[in-house]
């Protein structure tokens, strides 16, 4: 006799199909805004007007930043004379004028910036040519200078450009930002125009960059934003700069597609 079927509580069984349901990736979050206030600073602007509380915690982390500035100019600089004296046997010429016959250097450059040697191609050029430079000019105004100011000095390569310099940044006391236009304008008398380092790999990903920094529908809503809050004079000068860049697009768009 079968049996009949109970009319108690069903249990249902789960049937699995093998189809993943995606999950929703979380949303990153956007990068704190540029203020205006921010921008004028970066340029330079007029001082802060700051509470007692406010200034002495100024105070502390100016003290902090210089400490920074230490620890990282001294190690920048031992590094530098390490290579100098080891790689190079103390030979400031060969160190300057013959970097790429020496085969460790060379393998320094390879690697640098890579799991082996976590700084960039950049600072280790820069500290050799400091360290080196430090071994030729034997001016107190260039020993005397940090090494922000020098690397910044660096460009002007002949000796006695370089002691000029020093000695025309140290009576002045120029800041960073001075020293750069000091050595733009130097060059600029002489002639001599920036050397543009620029592979085609580097051309593609400058063009790439600038396409996703400003494309997309959330950038072009917040600009529409920004416009809105800006006066007459801070429009003028995003619309002198669009025009400029559009121009600049217009003339290597043409030069790739003539090519």
């Amino acid at each position: 006799m079968a049996k009949k079927r109970s009319k108690g509580r069903v249990t249902k069984r789960t049937v699995h199909t093998g189809t993943v349901v995606p999950k929703t990736a979380p949303q990153a979050e956007a990068p704190p805004e540029r203020t205006t206030a921010l921008m004028r600073a970066e340029r330079g602007s007029a001082p802060m007007h700051l509470a007692s509380a406010e200034q002495h915690l100024l105070d502390r982390a100016l003290a902090e930043g210089g400490r920074l500035k230490n620890i990282l100019e001294d190690s920048v600089i031992a590094f530098g004379r390490w290579v100098l004296v080891e790689v190079f046997n103390n030979d400031a010429k060969k160190a300057l004028d013959e970097w790429g016959k020496n085969p460790v250097w060379l393998e320094l450059v390879r690697r640098a910036g890579g799991p082996s040697l976590g700084v960039s191609r950049t600072l280790i050029y820069t500290a050799l040519r400091l360290a080196a430079n430090d071994k030729r000019l034997g001016d107190q105004s260039w020993q005397r200078l940090d090494v922000g100011r020098k690397q910044l000095l660096l460009p002007l390569r002949e000796v006695p450009k370089l002691r000029q310099a020093a000695q025309h940044v140290m009576k002045w006391n120029l800041t960073q930002a001075k020293t750069k236009e000091y050595v733009s304008q130097l060059r600029a008398e002489d002639g001599k125009k920036q050397i543009v380092r620029l592979t085609r790999a580097g051309l593609i990903g400058r063009v790439r960059k600038l396409r996703e920094s400003l494309g997309g529908a959330a950038t072009l809503k917040r600009a529409v934003e920004l416009v809105g809050q800006m006066n007459a004079k801070e429009r003028a000068e995003v619309v002198k700069e669009m025009a400029a860049l559009r121009t600049i697009l217009e003339a290597v768009s043409e030069a790739v597609e003539g090519g």
